[in-house]
């Protein structure tokens, strides 16, 4: 995987492979199983930090445990298997226009896949905590999958007239205790970022564990933000433009690509991949009509050079890869002359 989304075949699984997806990173993105380094949030890229607890190890705080009593003298709860009805669907919607109001609206429906893809509620095992207040009006409902030994949650929503109760963490809190009245593991929480968010919330839990997107999980107290992929991404980027600056004549900078997340996303359904393969660029500039673009993949350590033509219609071409900062450069310089039939590419000392 590299930048971005990693998506499994929606076919219908086993409970122990939904485990195994979850701990390998995956969460639920409506009616599939995704996994993402980094996304498009909040008008800005952000790294991806699935998060997890170990039911065995994972006691509830003195105020946690009060939130608890005061939560379940307040409102009624019930547990039951997904079931999409209006009132819900009303719910869900007024929810999403009141906290993410930049996101395309989408209905239960379709965020479930019933009605486009009426087989994946063969796929996961998904189940629902209402609750109610003492009119017996529904105030809030939180969405999970069991698995064999895990309970991966989905989200919750709630009328936003209860904001002060904590809803959002309060039914985190029920999930936890239903996964161990269930003898389950692992509890999956979803993710937080690599920056300030309204899911840092997820944090307030005890013996928090992170994804490391290498195989292994570790304690949140261990977590250091420089080792986060988006960061060392952008460490790697800066440090190319200064190497590209120092040795030589061309001037650059760092530029965004956000729309790689939706074509990526788009393409997972088959349609036109990338313009550019990667979320961040550096980009230098030859004249009016000529740019170069230097990507960077991490895991391949290895940058891609490409020739951007501006005109009637632009014109992106692949000029070749590179596999350290010194084939860069003398592949910039050769690529360069051959492309402007110039020798005035005048490279500083290596």
């Amino acid at each position: 995987m590299e930048f971005g989304v990693k998506v499994p075949h929606t076919e219908p699984f086993s409970k122990l492979r939904y485990d195994q997806l979850l701990s390998e990173g995956y969460f639920r993105h409506g009616y599939i199983m995704a996994a993402y380094e980094m996304m498009h949030f909040n008008e800005q890229i952000t790294g991806v930090i699935p998060l997890r607890n170990d039911l065995q190890s994972t006691p509830f705080t003195k105020s946690q445990r009060k939130l608890l009593r005061k939560n379940r003298k307040k409102f009624r709860r019930e547990i039951t298997p997904l079931n999409i009805t209006t009132e819900k669907e009303v719910l869900y919607r007024k929810y999403k226009k009141a906290r993410f109001p930049e996101q395309i609206e989408r209905s239960l429906e379709d965020f479930f896949g019933h009605t486009t893809h009426p087989f994946s509620e063969e796929c996961y095992d998904t189940w629902e905590i209402n609750y109610y207040n003492n009119h017996n009006e529904l105030v809030a409902v939180s969405y999970f999958d069991k698995g064999k030994y895990s309970l991966g949650s989905i989200m919750c929503t709630f009328d936003m007239a209860y904001d002060n109760d904590s809803l959002g963490f309060y039914s985190m809190l029920e999930e936890i205790e239903y996964a161990r009245s269930l003898e389950l593991r692992y509890y999956y929480a979803g993710y937080v970022l690599d920056v300030p968010s309204c899911f840092d919330y997820k944090l307030r839990l005890q013996n928090t564990q992170f994804y490391n997107w290498e195989g292994d999980w570790s304690s949140w107290k261990t977590f250091d933000l420089s080792k986060v992929y988006r960061q060392k991404l952008l460490q790697q980027l800066c440090q190319t433009m200064d190497f590209i600056h120092t040795h030589t004549p061309l001037n650059g900078g760092l530029r965004t690509y956000k729309e790689y997340f939706n074509e990526i996303w788009s393409d997972t359904f088959h349609r036109d991949p990338p313009k550019l393969n990667a979320p961040y660029f550096l980009n230098f500039s030859i004249n009016d009509s000529l740019q170069l673009i230097v990507l960077y993949t991490p895991r391949n350590k290895a940058y891609e050079v490409l020739l951007l033509e501006y005109g009637f219609h632009e014109k992106l071409n692949h000029l070749g890869c590179a596999h350290n900062l010194h084939q860069l450069v003398i592949m910039i310089e050769s690529q360069y002359k051959h492309a402007f039939g110039s020798s005035s590419f005048n490279m500083k000392s290596l």
